[in-house]
């Protein structure tokens, strides 16, 4: 019961330092990699998001609207951060 209370402190400390420190691209990269897995794509290694989270399930974790988050993952698209296939994002290095 101690390790789980310990681990939801240490969690929300987390989400509280990136809430504080980080910009909305920053933490929407950070949240779609603890959202990944370490993955081989082309022979290349990459971090893959299977089911990406509706818009609007992202902007609550995130504490933004949702066209907040459509704008920035449209951004980091642009930017070359991400690959967005259908409900799938990639991304070709680690942002943590």
């Amino acid at each position: 019961m101690l390790t789980t209370l310990a681990e939801r402190v240490q969690v929300t400390s987390e989400r509280l330092n990136d809430l504080s420190f980080l910009d909305l691209h920053q933490r929407l990269l950070h949240t779609l990699s603890r959202l990944a897995a370490l993955v081989e794509l082309d022979g290349e290694s990459a971090w893959l998001v299977r089911e990406l989270p509706s818009q609007q399930s992202l902007a609550g974790m995130l504490s933004c609207s949702r066209e907040a988050v459509s704008r920035g993952l449209k951004l980091l698209e642009q930017q070359g951060a991400i690959v967005m296939h259908d409900d799938q994002v990639v991304m070709y290095r680690d942002w943590e």
